[in-house]
């Protein structure tokens, strides 16, 4: 899976790329740390790409607002 994402960024070289993970609105409070380790796992995925260097990396809470200001980040 991470080769096949990786593969794709690469064929967006110089594109502004949004990866915004999920689920937030669900992480329980006894739940959090793990939710923080997982999220610096991606996050460490993530920049494993030098084509990823332009994208934008954000937690979407599942709400119109969060969605605006991803878009709005990649947008700016």
């Amino acid at each position: 899976m991470h080769n096949y994402i990786l593969s794709i960024c690469r064929n967006w070289s110089g594109a502004k790329v949004a990866f915004a993970t999920t689920f937030w609105d669900d992480v329980r409070v006894q739940d959090t740390e793990r939710a923080d380790q997982r999220e610096g796992e991606l996050v460490a995925f993530w920049q494993q790409s030098s084509n990823t260097r332009h994208g934008v990396f954000q937690r979407y809470y599942n709400t119109t607002d969060s969605a605006l200001d991803i878009l709005r980040r990649v947008l700016s």
